[in-house]
């Protein structure tokens, strides 16, 4: 008996908490709409802004693809040079890398000053 008292009170709490997360909802979109937003339009330009960026990635990845080909034709054609070109690049981001942990490393161990 007592436990049933107590899922009935539980269950009238959660519809309390649930009328007043509905009013609350219906406040958010009657105020967006006071203001000249609805939340469908919202919405629907939410959905043109990821089908413009999923095509604009698709496009972004076939220029990548495309790239590459150039690249592994190039160095195909002329391997020392392909081979001294990233052996540079490799050295230079190694640098880069080396001097900006360093930097890190510095900023995170003056603990005095």
């Amino acid at each position: 008996m007592a436990s049933n008292s107590l899922t009935t009170e539980m269950h009238d709490a959660m519809d309390k908490q649930l009328r007043e997360l509905r009013s609350q909802i219906a406040n958010i979109n009657k105020s967006l709409s006071d203001h000249g937003l609805d939340i469908e339009d919202l919405r629907d330009e939410a959905d043109n802004l990821i089908h413009g960026a999923t095509k604009n990635a698709q496009r972004a990845a076939q220029h990548v693809q495309d790239e590459a080909v150039v690249v592994a034709k190039a160095a195909r054609k002329a391997p020392m040079a392909a081979t001294t070109a990233l052996g540079l690049a490799g050295l230079i981001g190694f640098g880069i890398g080396y001097l900006v942990s360093q930097s890190h490393y510095e900023q995170r161990h003056r603990w005095f000053g």
